[in-house]
């Protein structure tokens, strides 16, 4: 049980971790857009 919750956790990091780099890119990706569309 207790390998069991380990393993759930370390996979919710990695997906934090996944989210938290997608956020970061789509963030960039809206910001360079609109940076774009001003020039």
């Amino acid at each position: 049980m207790k390998d069991e919750l380990q393993y759930i956790g370390e996979k919710i990091v990695q997906n934090n971790d996944l989210l938290s780099q997608n956020l970061v890119n789509i963030m960039l990706t809206h910001h360079t857009q609109n940076l774009l569309e001003k020039y």
